[in-house]
């Protein structure tokens, strides 16, 4: 609805324009601000009892005027109570002792507010920046990092911290550069969730890994949301992730550059998992002979467009890019890989394998073929086809169920790469 509305410009034009900004007291004696310039001569207030001035050199001027008002002599001096600064050290806080119930400073060391609940003690309210630990792997500093502030220089180190914050949610945000560290999760318990995100530019790299750059094994962790981002994986030893994933958890990488030559990239025992390589997995270089992905125990596992490249076995078995066992459920969705199989069951145990809309090669010269795969004889495992997929040879040891969808076995589907 529209509304009448007057400048102060026309309200102060119908005061009349009271030369010397006077505002005129009402009955009671008080005073309407009208256009917050200088007050004087002011009517009904006797002389000088009220002054204002809106300008360093009109404050300097009345300044002594407003002490001779105030009863003040020279040497007076004015005191306004404890004071307390807006911010400081967790150790100036400390050593407050002047502070007023419901004053609130920040904690510059740990970037987080406190509330004084009496002249010395106070409550931790907040951070000033969320839950947030930043890496920085060439200029961070653990001893120095602290949250929403100065960068660690490792990830484990902004966990450490995060769990000494007593900090819910924890996120860390993993800054561009080069990162080296093994087993990342290490010692870290927390019921707090947990997510770790890396920025573009972001690169893995550690030609001397002694295990996965995250090892669920060695932390207790009871919400771990998500790992990844647009790292890439490059030249190392392991792979990303080994463990039990949470109740849902999103691993993702930017891309494998160079795969893992001592296990696969993702190994979930159990949870659930969501898998994503935004890029290419290369997996064509010497030693590279694992699968991307291994889903055992319990595991859930959720595969959405793996595009993976193997070397041509010339004359070799053809790998397989992804093993299942245990009571595991494995679900590949528009996965794409070349020169190598799609799922090698593991164990004669009821697990589960669904492809949907897949594809696979098994290279110019294979020797043994596999596309999916199963223990001879093997009565447990189930497979299931959902969409349209095409493979070079049929399955092993294992009929893939069509109800849902097509199985298609044609030596063509080599030409789809």
């Amino acid at each position: 609805m529209a509304q009448n509305r007057k400048t102060i410009e026309s309200v102060w034009a119908a005061k009349g324009n009271l030369p010397d900004n006077a505002i005129v007291a009402t009955a009671d004696g008080k005073y309407p601000a009208l256009d917050g310039s200088l007050i004087t001569n002011i009517s009904g207030g006797g002389s000088g009892d009220l002054l204002a001035a809106n300008n360093l050199s009109e404050l300097t001027a009345t300044a002594s005027v407003a002490r001779t008002n105030l009863e003040l002599g020279a040497a007076d001096t004015v005191e306004f109570g404890g004071f307390v600064p807006p911010s400081g050290t967790t150790a100036e806080i400390d050593a407050v002792t002047t502070a007023t119930i419901g004053q609130v400073m920040i904690d510059t060391d740990r970037n987080r507010s406190v509330r004084f609940t009496g002249a010395a003690t106070y409550d931790v309210i907040g951070y000033t920046s969320s839950s947030t630990y930043y890496v920085d792997p060439q200029n961070g500093d653990d001893a120095t990092g602290a949250v929403g502030g100065l960068p660690f220089v490792t990830i484990n180190g902004a966990l450490t911290q995060a769990v000494a914050d007593a900090a819910s949610p924890i996120i860390v945000q993993c800054l561009s550069g080069f990162y080296s560290e093994v087993d990342a999760l290490h010692g870290i318990s927390t019921a707090a969730s947990v997510s770790i995100t890396f920025d573009v530019g972001s690169i893995y790299f550690n030609l001397s890994m002694i295990g996965p750059f995250f090892d669920t094994t060695t932390a207790t962790l009871s919400q771990l949301i998500y790992l990844g981002g647009q790292l890439s994986f490059s030249s190392n030893n392991y792979g990303f992730f080994k463990g039990a994933a949470g109740a849902s958890t999103i691993l993702e990488v930017g891309g494998v550059a160079t795969a893992p030559t001592a296990g696969p990239m993702f190994e979930v025992t159990g949870g659930r998992a969501n898998v994503i390589v935004n890029g290419l997995a290369d997996f064509s270089q010497a030693g590279a002979i694992h699968p991307v992905i291994v889903a055992s125990g319990d595991a859930k596992v959720t595969c959405v467009g793996l595009n993976a490249f193997y070397a041509d076995p010339f004359g070799g078995p053809v790998l397989p890019s992804s093993k299942l066992s245990g009571t595991a459920t494995l679900k590949l969705t528009n996965v794409s890989i070349e020169n190598a199989g799609l799922c090698e069951i593991t164990s004669d145990t009821a697990c589960k394998l669904i492809i949907r809309d897949c594809n696979c090669s098994d290279g110019f010269f294979p020797g043994t073929t596999l596309t999916v795969k199963a223990p001879a004889a093997s009565t447990n495992p189930k497979a299931f086809a959902l969409g349209v997929n095409a493979v070079p040879v049929a399955a092993t040891d294992i009929t893939v169920d069509v109800t849902f969808g097509q199985f298609i076995v044609d030596a063509s589907a080599d030409d789809l790469f």
